[in-house]
């Protein structure tokens, strides 16, 4: 048996949010300004965004401390001297005795959620895609440009990112 990772899938819901503001209007400031401050800022997007596939990317080896039987162990791995309880006691214990499965033991496995993943890189795209139509000067005038020595992107290709290149995540 396996869940989703509640904290992966909020961390990519809230930044499909937050990237989604960009592609709303308002009566207050109109699309195409929202997405020029998007592009003024999309270095940092895009930071987030490779944040997200990294937390993705990593997530059984951060899942497996869960799954220890020694209490510190992995801590212990990175050169962290923990006390240790004289019993096994963890905020998670009593989650962990009504996820065990009684027949085989088996605790619940958590997973890196795909579906919030690639929601999220749908919005990154759909948001791409609304500066290059609505903002992003026109490939003819990009190139009139660059003939003059200004090296301006005609695209926002180099941005554009892929759940597929996040590896699924093995059993912890």
């Amino acid at each position: 048996m396996e869940r989703n990772s509640l904290y992966l899938e909020k961390k990519a819901a809230n930044l499909a949010n937050a990237l989604l503001f960009f592609i709303a209007s308002s009566h207050h400031q109109r699309r195409a300004d929202r997405l020029i401050t998007f592009l003024d800022q999309i270095e940092f997007w895009d930071w987030e965004m490779d944040e997200l596939l990294f937390s993705y990317a990593n997530f059984a080896e951060r899942s497996a401390a869960f799954n220890t039987e020694v209490p510190g162990e992995h801590a212990a791995d990175k050169g962290l001297f923990v006390r240790k309880p004289h019993r096994r006691v963890s905020p998670w214990a009593s989650l962990t005795a009504v996820l065990e499965n009684p027949n085989n033991r088996r605790r619940i496995r958590v997973v890196a959620p795909p579906d919030a993943l690639a929601a999220t890189v749908q919005v990154w795209h759909t948001v791409l895609g609304a500066a290059e139509a609505t903002v992003l000067a026109s490939a003819n005038l990009v190139d009139q440009a660059n003939d003059a020595g200004a090296g301006y992107a005609t695209n926002l290709s180099k941005y554009r990112k892929s759940p597929q290149s996040v590896s699924p995540s093995p059993p912890a």
